[in-house]
């Protein structure tokens, strides 16, 4: 099957292209470009594109991580920019920004953010309990792991309750408060 009209994307960073099937069975593409990220979905059955979403404009040359799908129909997007800046989002089926996902981010259902020294994302998931887990490397050529909040979201640390807000960094992962744990430290 042929998928959808040809369209040249003259940006995109390098291998910076990501497949995934998302719950309704259709294809969808993401993009890291030169200015920022933008998804694609097409209907597997015949090829016709569904939907396109806007361009997450990012500061500095994008690279992407990974998508992933959620169990309720979400699609999310992890990367980085060169500028330094960890990259999440999270859409909803039809490719627009899921806007309770970091609901004060410009725009919202987008974080972008320095993480500690992490400088790239590699992959990302989602756990069981929505939080969404990113890993890259760090400006030390380290190994990290960083952690955002999925859904609101309340869990006991050493009997103080954390509260979380969708789309903002669970600043209780690792030990200097950034919230990135550095992966050498399980050795």
């Amino acid at each position: 099957t042929a998928f959808g009209t040809p369209t040249a994307l003259t940006d995109i960073t390098g291998n910076e292209l990501q497949v995934i099937q998302d719950n309704a069975d259709n294809v969808v593409i993401g993009v890291a470009t030169s200015t920022g990220f933008k998804l694609r979905s097409y209907d597997a059955a015949d090829g016709s594109t569904l939907y396109t979403s806007n361009n997450i404009t990012a500061s500095g040359t994008s690279h992407l991580g990974n998508l992933y799908g959620t169990s309720d129909g979400k699609i999310g997007l992890v990367g980085y920019t060169d500028s330094g800046n960890v990259v999440i989002a999270r859409f909803n089926a039809d490719l627009t920004l899921d806007g309770t996902f970091n609901p004060n981010g410009a725009p919202a259902g987008v974080l972008i953010t320095p993480v500690g020294v992490m400088t790239s994302v590699y992959d990302g998931f989602v756990y069981a309990d929505d939080r969404v887990y990113v890993i890259g490397g760090g400006s030390d050529t380290d190994p990290y792991l960083a952690r955002a909040f999925g859904d609101d979201y309340v869990t006991n640390l050493s009997q103080a309750p954390v509260y979380g807000v969708p789309g903002t960094l669970d600043l209780t992962l690792g030990t200097d408060g950034n919230g990135a744990f550095q992966l050498n430290e399980l050795t």
